[in-house]
């Protein structure tokens, strides 16, 4: 787990938390367990259900699927766009510490988190959300270049491998990181070993008080998740049964491009 050696003074008042991570990466679970645990706001990371724009052409890209998908990424980037103010972007956007400014770089607590890069890249081909619909084969998912969202997204405009996305998101928490008053990058993996530990870690290292009574969240929190147990969660990624998923072609083109420092300095391990 990498973060911060400095330890925080504990607010006890209600302070804002903004949380960051890939799609994929648990930022739902987190910001449930925050909500429910952390004495703290946390700052939306998704267009509101409420938005009318978004709501519209959420239905037209059902009927005119290339246009009304286009439509639609249009209005959820206005949306962050005319809300960037107060919940400082979407969750899964590379973030920007310039437009975020210095009073909230210096107020707003930070929490990143990431998940171990074959993990992820495994579930962002198995979920593709935002990049089109799901390859045939992990390989070819692998190669192909992915659009960018950017507007809302940061890391350019030219399509990137799923790779280089991972690569260039985790810069960007390392140098958000390195700038806010109070940030911590945390692995997903560790809430699964010990969530209660892995909180305590956050408020800690942020200055957010807990709760009087920790309240686990126990399910998952998509929809398509209600089934899943954190228990099922954790067997899967602390025993590492995603490696059974991987050939040996697809870890050649994975650590062709893959940002080792990266993934040792989060203590993960290239295979």
């Amino acid at each position: 787990m990498f973060m911060r050696s400095s330890q925080s003074v504990i607010s006890t008042k209600e302070i804002a938390l903004k949380i960051y991570g890939e799609r994929n990466t648990g930022t739902n679970y987190l910001a449930a367990l925050a909500e429910l645990n952390l004495c703290a706001k946390v700052l939306p990371g998704r267009v509101a259900d409420n938005d009318m724009l978004t709501q519209v052409t959420r239905r037209l890209s059902r009927y005119l699927p290339h246009l009304g998908r286009k439509w639609h990424e249009a209005a959820r980037d206005r949306f962050f766009e005319a809300t960037f103010s107060d919940n400082l972007g979407w969750k899964h956007m590379n973030p920007n510490p310039a437009r975020i400014g210095q009073e909230a770089l210096a107020s707003v607590r930070f929490l990143m988190v990431i998940k171990n890069p074959y993990a992820w890249l495994l579930s962002l081909h198995q979920r593709p959300y935002h990049v089109g619909v799901r390859d045939g084969s992990f390989e070819h998912f692998l190669t192909r270049r992915l659009p960018v969202m950017e507007q809302r997204e940061n890391i350019g405009s030219d399509a990137l491998t799923a790779i280089e996305v991972w690569n260039r998101k985790v810069q960007g928490y390392i140098q958000l990181q390195d700038v806010a008053s109070h940030a911590v990058i945390m692995r997903y993996e560790d809430f699964l070993v010990d969530e209660i530990t892995a909180l305590h870690t956050v408020a800690t290292k942020l200055g957010i008080a807990i709760r009087d009574r920790h309240i686990p969240v126990s399910e998952g929190v998509k929809q398509a998740d209600t089934k899943i147990s954190h228990s099922d969660y954790a067997s899967y990624y602390l025993k590492e049964r995603w490696r059974e998923r991987l050939s040996p072609e697809a870890l050649g083109i994975i650590n062709s491009s893959l940002d080792q420092e990266a993934v040792k300095q989060f203590s993960y391990q290239v295979i």
